[in-house]
């Protein structure tokens, strides 16, 4: 069993690029756009309040699972509200799991922004492209 588990440090957040094009993928460039700037912002600044919390405060384990909680809770309640407040939310609750799990925080959120900007520019170009071959 222990020669079959894979190391959380390992995990490579770039497979998960196809999941985050096909979320801000959408029928014209327009939302597109609109998408994926919400995203890619949301992301920045969740990225940024969760580093800036780890930094300033040094949760404990407690202290992170609660913190996991409250910005899933977050994510769910501006679902249908705002889209960069659901990305900032999504981004503090990824930093503090990866936290959690003994991944450095600055790295985890400095990972997030760069895998996430990348999907948000292919999304673009993707529906750019399929633009193009309609006309």
């Amino acid at each position: 069993m222990a020669g079959s588990s894979v190391s959380v440090s390992t995990f490579d957040q770039s497979t998960t690029s196809v999941g985050r094009i096909a979320l801000v993928l959408k029928p014209n460039f327009h939302d597109t756009f609109a998408f994926s700037i919400g995203r890619v912002s949301g992301t920045v600044l969740g990225a940024a309040g969760a580093t800036a919390v780890a930094y300033l405060f040094a949760p404990g384990p407690v202290a992170l699972i609660v913190l996991v909680l409250g910005f899933v809770w977050g994510a769910y309640g501006f679902a249908m509200a705002n889209y960069a407040a659901v990305s900032i939310c999504i981004t503090g609750y990824v930093v503090f799991l990866m936290t959690l799990a003994g991944i450095p925080e600055a790295t985890a959120a400095t990972d997030r922004i760069i895998y996430t900007a990348i999907a948000g520019v292919l999304a673009l170009c993707l529906r750019r492209m399929a633009d193009v071959d309609r006309d």
